[in-house]
């Protein structure tokens, strides 16, 4: 199926606001599920295989996620062997802290962000060099950008093995929207161009990267756990946030933001990761549902991102948040301050990803 279908929304599916169900796991409940344990075996009961899904997102939250559709495919390509649990709003730890899991074999499944499996392995550091993905093309545009280089063979032959070797088996790619900058109501302004942004306190992710693309403007970048982030936004600690519409209105910024500015950096990746340790123990027909399941998953997805980056806009503006969109030679002045191909991105990108050619071959420059 073409990714400009699938973009487009073209697919239906149920309405977005999940009604999952509260979930509240206590160690005595992580036990029951294995995770206390360093066991990296396959979790069995009832003669099921259990498949433990960790994610940081809240239950009722309008988001392209498919975490129900990815857990029926599961069941339905392992024909019932699959008895996978989703664990919602971050009960099963960070997003680090669950990766060191999937690494140890302690859990199987995770969604996780581009940035944080970046730790791990820094070469998928290179999507979010300003600019790579074209951001002044548009939001959707620049989410298709972005997943047109996830599912290029130089990807794939570079960053997809390099997660292997660190203990991930990929899944599938879950874009939430584009990064913006979002200014707290307190500081009462609207970032137009470069020189607006000096300053600001801005709340940033453990990525070296993002972190250099504000320093580089002469912002003052702070990076905070995405949990104390809110209360941060609240208290003065920043004065900004930069995420996409989905986690703004997902995680009721859109309380405390006065104004958002589509700078368009690069496009929120998020991605389903396995445990290789788990994968390598399963027989080979559970590998190949799992495969099939992540694949179908893909391709639903995708499909929602469009509605959801519209509902989650519309939803914003509804209460009063305004949107600042560059004009075309507004945008040629953050490309022209910020973008990857700058002479001080290089020490970046050597550090990064390690050399300059690499670099290219993944972004297809």
């Amino acid at each position: 199926m073409k990714l400009e279908k699938l973009t487009d929304g073209e697919i239906t599916r149920r309405d977005f606001v999940k009604k999952i169900g509260k979930i509240s796991v206590g160690t005595a409940g992580l036990t029951a599920f294995g995770l206390s344990s360093l066991n990296t075996k396959p979790v069995r009961a009832k003669g099921k295989v259990v498949v433990r899904i960790g994610s940081v997102w809240h239950e009722d939250e309008f988001t392209p996620d498919v975490e129900q559709e990815f857990m029926s495919l599961l069941r339905k390509h392992s024909k019932d062997e699959f008895d996978p649990k989703f664990f919602a709003a971050g009960s099963l730890g960070s997003a680090l802290e669950r990766s060191q899991k999937l690494q140890a074999g302690t859990l199987e499944i995770s969604n996780t962000s581009n940035s944080n499996l970046a730790t791990y392995v820094p070469m998928f550091n290179s999507l979010i060099f300003p600019y790579v993905t074209r951001g002044y093309e548009g939001t959707l545009q620049t989410i298709k950008n972005g997943i047109a280089i996830t599912q290029s063979d130089a990807f794939k032959n570079i960053c997809v093995k390099a997660a292997n070797k660190k203990g991930f088996v990929m899944g599938f790619w879950t874009p939430m929207g584009v990064r913006q900058v979002a200014l707290s109501k307190k500081k009462n302004l609207t970032v137009k161009l470069p020189e607006d942004i000096k300053g600001v306190k801005i709340r940033v992710t453990g990525s070296f990267v993002e972190r250099k693309i504000f320093e580089f403007l002469g912002a003052n970048p702070s990076p905070i756990a995405w949990p104390e982030t809110f209360t941060s936004l609240q208290k003065g600690v920043c004065d900004a946030i930069h995420n996409s519409s989905v986690s703004v209105y997902g995680f009721n910024f859109h309380q405390l933001v006065g104004t958002i500015t589509k700078t368009n950096f690069y496009p929120t990746l998020n991605l389903y990761v396995a445990s290789k340790k788990w994968y390598n123990r399963l027989p080979k027909h559970l590998q190949e549902a799992y495969t099939k399941a992540c694949n179908e998953a893909q391709e639903i997805q995708l499909a929602q991102v469009k509605k959801s980056e519209e509902f989650c806009a519309g939803e914003i503006e509804k209460v009063g948040i305004s949107y600042y969109t560059p004009t075309e030679d507004e945008y040629k002045k953050w490309f022209d301050a910020i973008n990857y191909k700058k002479p001080m991105w290089e020490p970046v990108i050597k550090k990064v990803v390690g050399d300059l050619d690499t670099f290219k071959k993944i972004v297809g420059v």
